[in-house]
């Protein structure tokens, strides 16, 4: 899924954040919000509903699929 765009960059984008923008927010580091962006790294549930909250995504299913990759 690398380079492409994802659900998790439109919201990040939407929300106005950029990647780092969003890593200072959640109190991750860039390279985790890079990975979780796209694709790389799955998620537990608990940072899925921490990364919608801080988007203002109600729905986690609007950013994942039902394996938690990052929905194209």
């Amino acid at each position: 899924m690398r380079g492409r765009d994802t659900a998790i960059k439109r919201a990040i984008r939407a929300a106005g954040l950029t990647q780092a923008g969003l890593a200072q927010r959640l109190h991750y580091s860039s390279s985790m919000v890079s990975a979780l962006a796209s694709g790389r790294y799955v998620p537990r549930l608990d940072t899925a509903l921490k990364l919608c909250r801080a988007l203002g995504v109600d729905n986690p299913c609007a950013l994942f699929d039902d394996n938690g990759r990052p929905r194209p």
